[in-house]
């Protein structure tokens, strides 16, 4: 099997690794969505839900420092913010682009006024997390990415297993936002993650059911006392909405 992936970070058991590689996929396009293996649509999506006008359609959510754990996800958002930083004057940019990051009609009020609030408090922009739901790419910034930065790609793709203080594909993300490229949506119109446990199994369902969002990130537990009844469950609760199988399927 031929992969795009260099040699020299082969193999590979980290998902950055991958991602941070994908545009190096012969013949992918310039606008990609990526989904990961836990996320799915539970309803029709149009490519104006990912692109218009050619432009990644991304949530706009500025972190406050006081708002992040000490979690794997946040270290990733606070490596990722200091290769912004010494990559791009971002506070500058950004301040030319009030009209996206604080747009009250696609944000909300809420949203808008806490961007507007982070940026002051921060001085320079600390990037939340883009939520763990299919997000749309440019090829182009990865490109541009390791052009400007290639010592910290390389250095998360050298990386067999999953590191603390390595980027993410976020990083990507955070770029576009920086740069301008993006429209701007409020992360709870593009979909939501869950974490699948005895306690939140009904809930899971639910949403699954209920539809509310596009798309579900379903984040498996060991908190699973009973995995078949549980995963019967989940597939019950996916062919009440979905019960014909699709092409691919076997």
């Amino acid at each position: 099997m031929v992969t795009p992936i260099p040699a020299d970070y082969l193999p590979t058991f980290h998902s950055d690794t991958i991602e941070l590689n994908l545009h190096r996929i012969a013949g992918l396009s310039e606008r990609f969505v990526l989904f990961n293996d836990d996320m799915f649509l539970l309803r029709p999506v149009a490519p104006g839900d990912f692109f218009r006008k050619g432009l990644p359609v991304l949530p706009c959510d500025l972190g406050v420092p006081k708002w992040l754990g000490n979690t794997n996800a946040s270290r990733v958002v606070v490596k990722n913010a200091g290769v912004l930083k010494r990559s791009l004057d971002v506070e500058r940019l950004l301040r030319k682009r009030l009209g996206k990051i604080a747009d009250v009609r696609a944000l909300g009020f809420g949203r808008a006024a806490k961007n507007l609030v982070s940026l002051a408090v921060n001085g320079i922009w600390i990037p939340s997390t883009f939520g763990h739901v299919g997000l749309p790419h440019l090829k182009s910034t990865f490109e541009e990415i390791w052009r400007v930065r290639p010592e910290t790609m390389d250095r998360t793709s050298r990386s067999r297993f999953r590191i603390d203080d390595g980027v993410n594909h976020w990083l990507a993300c955070a770029w576009n936002v920086a740069t301008g490229r993006f429209v701007p949506i409020n992360e709870k119109r593009t979909g939501k993650s869950v974490t699948l446990s005895d306690e939140t199994l009904g809930s899971v369902c639910a949403d699954i059911r209920d539809r509310v969002r596009p798309q579900i990130c379903i984040n498996d537990t060991d908190r699973i006392a009973d995995p078949a009844r549980c995963f019967a469950e989940v597939a019950a609760a996916f062919d009440a909405i979905l019960p014909d199988k699709s092409s691919f399927e076997k």
